[in-house]
């Protein structure tokens, strides 16, 4: 099987995924099995238990360990269990009773990705990125911030998406590591960009999700532009003019940690690792956030309002 070119890594995988295939050699080994994965180790942490909804309207949980040795166990409320080894090259992928092979890739190609580079020492936030004139245009926020929807905005200007969701990062330089071209969107979002909430093909059925699937990129990482912060939906501003306003370093760093990936199943090693990669990130790029009631605000001018402010900034940056 070809390997695959996943959130910059090269995966050798026993299985066909919706990614761009490599020549590179393989960064980690993905294999699928029937066979059960076994008991979670003795001495093994919980890092996570959250109940989630299943398509049927179930309750189920999900549940995240750290191994002795630094691998992860991820455990899905279907049944879907992923293991990955201490060093991150060797990730176990077994479906559930009920799980769909879409079931299995949503998982695989999404949250169980962004513990896999964790797992590798690679810092991730909780954003989407696109390619602008060479360089990255990162965006962050919370669930709910709109990070799909901008995304999808973005493709539809027939700008190079990077990334939706889980964006890996490298420091020195700073640049994104590459991501994967599903762009995951509610039925709210695909009925603002394209008049219909079934307008695209749904994700997993009978999950709600949408997928768009943006054109990859043919190279491995791109360097970061400039990052900007989206509003939290829960306390965003009254309706009006949105614009862009600086951070400190300091203040990015909280902004950046607040939005990390995923940042409610990290060890302690690794909140520290990040806090340092945060904050020589903070340093090396403008991190600005956006001020104003952008839920009021259509998608696309949102996207025309970052993309004017990062042109400016590129321009300063070229004359210096």
């Amino acid at each position: 099987m070809p390997r695959h070119l996943v959130y910059g890594l090269s995966l050798d995988c026993d299985r066909e995924l919706p990614a761009p295939t490599t020549r590179r050699a393989a960064d980690v080994r993905v294999r699928f099995t029937d066979a059960d994965l076994g008991e979670i180790p003795a001495g093994s942490t919980l890092l996570r238990r959250v109940a989630t909804a299943s398509p049927d309207g179930a309750g189920s949980e999900l549940c995240v360990w750290s191994l002795s040795g630094g691998g992860r166990r991820i455990r899905f409320g279907d049944g879907c269990d992923f293991a990955i080894d201490g060093r991150g090259a060797t990730l176990l992928v077994r479906g559930g009773p009920t799980s769909s092979r879409e079931d299995v890739l949503t998982y695989l190609m999404g949250p169980v990705a962004g513990h896999l580079l964790r797992v590798r020492g690679v810092p991730c936030l909780h954003a989407g990125a696109a390619e602008v004139d060479g360089r990255a245009l990162v965006w962050v926020g919370p669930s709910g911030a709109g990070k799909s929807t901008l995304a999808a905005a973005f493709a539809l200007a027939d700008r190079g998406v990077i990334a939706d969701d889980v964006v890996p990062i490298g420091i020195e330089p700073a640049r994104v590591l590459g991501g994967q071209s599903w762009i995951k969107l509610w039925p709210a979002g695909t009925k603002v960009l394209f008049g219909s909430e079934d307008a695209l093909p749904m994700l997993a059925p009978p999950w709600p999700k949408r997928f768009l699937e943006a054109p990859a990129l043919g190279h491995d990482s791109v360097p970061i532009g400039a990052i900007y912060v989206l509003p939290d939906p829960s306390d965003e501003a009254s309706p009006g003019d949105v614009a862009v306003a600086p951070l400190s370093p300091s203040d990015a760093v909280i902004r950046l940690v607040a939005n990390s990936y995923p940042t409610s199943a990290l060890t302690i090693e690794q909140r520290q690792d990040e806090l340092v990669a945060f904050c020589c990130l903070a340093t090396s790029v403008p991190v600005v956030e956006l001020v104003g009631g952008t839920r009021s605000v259509a998608p696309g001018n949102v996207r025309d309002l970052l993309l004017r402010d990062f042109a400016g900034r590129n321009d300063l940056r070229r004359r210096e």
